[in-house]
């Protein structure tokens, strides 16, 4: 087959879509769960996601159907993309020529109707359909039809969301590692590039790893004062500040690198080839980040570090070449202008460091380090303290409080995880025993559970003996489990929350909303509460795209008639907003950063004394969050 040549239109749809940098073939749970209530809307026994590229049309998301990809020529969704219609409607496969001698409809599955809602980004490009299909000729209604459209938004939100930076529209870290891990992976030969930043999926653009032989540079920018920056001015300026400093990134990265707006507002970068040498790019990147940047007649000074690592000397893994680089990076102590540290810079300090780490926590954990700090969970509609979430700290010798950041990894690499998990469990009911019994009027505790623990064979029986020990009604603990525990054996996972529901345990899903969990998972559990991620909380009043996820957080919520409860809330504007959704309950700073238990049974008696005054009527949460942190 020949070349196909598409209007210029369609090479900026298609060229938009490599934007997103998406691995066409690795179904999605995310977008088959919203299939799935698009087919419950609509009373249809077959549904997806496709997203089509030039020759293709790849089903991110399909339910009731086993196919990965289709040939574009003459699929369903291909005429639903390059129609005008935001709802492209077949009524009848047999009465339209079109489709007659489509594979679909000639044979098995025999599909009578389909009918798709575009999937428009936000700069106008049609990426492809949310579908659903009959065996039988059917129509949509007017309800119908607006339910597609308002799940479409949602599957064009989650790509946002999932392989694009909010703010800037750069790769995120999943979209940057999978795209460097192809290009690496061909440069190995060992298998062809599946991703839509390739030569394939982009028209009139080389793939990334077309004719390359030499080594690449893979780096991370960490920016050291931007909390400052975030402290000393208002959020739209450092919004606008990375916004500045991403497009000049872009211009000096060229168009045959990478670039990828990270976590923590890091920036990634991956050099693969140009006109200079990458020693000579590095220094280009030393005297752009040395540069001002002017922002609201702000003249801004960043203090930054580069760190990078070299494929293939570094390894031959994205995700640990990127480790590497953020390493090598966060090591750095500086100030104006840029760092530029390797891997191997850092490497064996490094490695002594973490080791040193790692065997000083069976000490720690002996001498009871470990402890829980608490944060405040409130409910604005009430005005009321609803409870705490435990927060493991480690309280060093040395260093004074250590935050989860840097001994979660090294203890759950060793397997020790679960004694900490159990120590913290511990110590919550001691300090709740010794709140008791001073007659302080106590509130529920959550506690988290590692994925690990969850998975222990003896986790329901240290839950039993831990509480019998200190006497705590099971009421006052809720045990947390965050969504990676869904990637363990589903049938354990299961089996273990059953368990601590009998014991009486509430449980909450945590960190809901990071992608890892879908309702087919949520369906065979039993949870009282999600805890939607500071990620989908944090800006949701100014950025449309946080503010939509949030919604749907809050659909699925409603679905399973569990509470939502909204972590890492910072901004008055956000409560505010929030609100307005039907969201009471949160948890952050805005109200209270983590406490020490010492602290805990003064902001009680505030409280308390603050429910029992007379004059009390209804309480703003700025008032509230007033007597929490005084």
């Amino acid at each position: 087959m020949g070349a196909i040549h598409f209007p210029q239109d369609e090479l900026l749809r298609i060229r938009e879509l490599s934007r997103y940098g998406v691995v066409y073939e690795e179904k999605e749970e995310s977008f088959c769960d919203i299939a799935r209530i698009a087919m419950l809307f609509t009373s249809m026994p077959l549904g997806g996601v496709s997203l089509v590229d030039d020759n293709r049309v790849w089903l991110k998301g399909r339910v009731g159907v086993e196919l990965t990809c289709l040939v574009r020529e003459g699929a369903f969704c291909s005429y639903a993309v390059e129609s005008s219609e935001d709802i492209f409607v077949v009524p009848d496969t047999l009465l339209d020529p079109r489709f007659v001698h489509n594979p679909l409809v000639a044979s098995e599955p025999h599909i009578r109707f389909y009918a798709a809602a575009n999937l428009i980004g936000h700069r106008g490009y049609n990426l492809g359909t949310l579908w659903v299909m009959d065996t039988q000729p059917r129509q949509l209604d007017d309800k119908q039809r607006d339910a597609m459209r308002a799940l479409a938004g949602q599957v064009v939100r989650l790509l946002e969301m999932r392989y694009q930076n909010a703010d800037t529209r750069l790769p995120n870290r999943g979209a940057f590692v999978s795209n460097l891990q192809c290009a690496l992976n061909q440069q190995n030969g060992s298998q062809t590039c599946r991703l839509a930043s390739c030569a394939r999926h982009s028209p009139n653009r080389p793939c990334l790893s077309e004719g390359r032989k030499e080594p690449c540079v893979i780096g991370c920018i960490k920016i050291h004062n931007l909390h400052l920056i975030n402290t000393a001015y208002d959020s739209g300026t450092s919004q606008e500040l990375m916004r500045t400093l991403t497009t000049r990134l872009g211009e000096w990265v060229g168009a045959h690198n990478m670039l990828a707006h990270l976590e923590n507002d890091d920036i990634a970068f991956a050099l693969f080839r140009g006109k200079q040498s990458p020693e000579s790019q590095l220094e280009q990147l030393v005297s752009l980040l040395s540069q001002p940047i002017e922002v609201r007649r702000n003249l801004l000074h960043l203090a930054t570090s580069v760190g990078i690592s070299r494929f293939p000397d570094s390894g031959l893994s994205a995700s640990s070449l990127l480790d590497q680089a953020s390493a090598a990076a966060s090591r750095a102590e500086t100030t104006p202008p840029a760092t530029v540290l390797t891997f191997f810079d850092q490497q064996i300090v490094q490695t002594v460091h973490n080791t040193e780490f790692l065997n000083s926590i069976p000490t720690n954990l002996k001498e009871r380090r470990f402890i829980p700090y608490y944060q405040p969970q409130v409910d604005i509609a009430s005005g009321r303290l609803i409870g705490f979430e435990a927060l493991a700290r480690l309280r060093s010798k040395t260093e004074g409080i250590i935050g989860p950041d840097r001994f979660v990894r090294p203890a759950e690499q060793s397997g020790l995880i679960c004694e900490i998990d159990a120590l913290i469990l511990d110590q919550v009911c001691r300090d709740l025993r010794h709140w008791l019994d001073e007659g302080l009027a106590v509130v529920p505790i959550s506690v988290n559970l590692s994925r690990l623990t969850v998975a222990a064979p003896d986790v329901l029986q240290t839950l039993r003996n831990t509480l019998e020990i200190y006497r705590i009604p099971t009421e006052l603990i809720e045990l947390e489990i965050t969504e990676s525990s869904f990637c363990e054996d589903s049938n354990l996972v299961k089996k273990r929350n059953l368990g601590m529901h009998e014991i009486g345990f509430r449980v909450s899903i945590d960190d809901f909303g990071t992608g890892v969990s879908n309702l087919s998972a949520l369906r065979d559990l039993r949870f009282e509460r999600l805890k939607a991620d500071r990620l989908y909380v944090h800006g949701a009043s100014t950025n449309v795209y946080i503010g939509g996820i949030l919604r749907f957080i809050k659909g699925i919520g409603e679905v399973f008639k569990a509470e939502v409860i909204c972590e890492g809330v910072e901004e008055q504007e956000d409560v505010d907003w929030i609100s307005s959704l039907g969201c009471s309950l949160f948890q952050g700073w805005y109200f209270s950063k983590a406490v020490a238990p010492e602290n805990v049974p003064a902001m009680l008696s505030r409280l308390d004394q603050f429910h029992r005054s007379a004059a009390r009527q209804c309480i703003h949460p700025q008032a509230l969050a007033e007597i929490l942190q005084r």
